[in-house]
């Protein structure tokens, strides 16, 4: 019995995805040669950061009237089908409509991407769900959940660098 048992346990409790992954980032120029941010040019980037991870948004929608100004910060968000959602950071680099765009809080969508992928990889075919909207702290750890037909368990999340960069742990069985 005890061999039935650990069959049902499945293949992917204990396995290490020992991947470290960074964010995506970008600096680009989005002024139309007028006074404020290109709400258009704005969304088109974010939705190039969003392929780069892995994923298609649905809609991106921007802030409009953002005056050029250095310094100045403001926020996209990036809509997927799945219903969820995440934010990007714009920061102007200059006067004339630089900016430098990178991911607001972890991309929960990008990182469960990554984690179906590294499954996928060893011939394993599992959802994950990671929480939405985490702060991006350096050093700090949240756990994903991975499920296939017969089992669920938990990946640990370790945020890496102030740009979201993230390392996998070991998948352990979910109490």
């Amino acid at each position: 019995m005890s061999g039935d048992r650990s069959r049902a346990v499945g293949p992917f409790i204990g396995l290490v995805l020992a991947v470290t992954l960074s964010a995506c980032s970008v600096s680009a120029s989005v002024s139309v040669g007028s006074s404020e941010l290109s709400t258009s040019k704005l969304a088109a980037i974010v939705l190039k950061v969003t392929r780069r991870q892995g994923l298609v948004a649905q809609h991106v929608s921007c802030p409009a009237g953002v005056a050029l100004r250095k310094g100045t910060l403001s926020y996209c968000a990036a809509r997927y089908s799945n219903g969820e959602s995440s934010r990007f950071l714009v920061r102007q680099t200059d006067d004339k409509g630089n900016v430098y765009i990178r991911p607001a809080e972890m991309t929960a969508p990008a990182i469960e991407n990554e984690i179906r992928v590294a499954l996928r990889q060893r011939g394993i075919t599992a959802t994950a769900h990671c929480p939405d909207a985490v702060a991006i702290v350096v050093g700090k750890s949240f756990e994903c959940t991975v499920s296939d037909a017969a089992q669920t368990g938990t990946i640990p999340v370790k945020i890496t660098d102030a740009t979201g960069g993230y390392t996998l742990g070991t998948i352990t069985a979910k109490r």
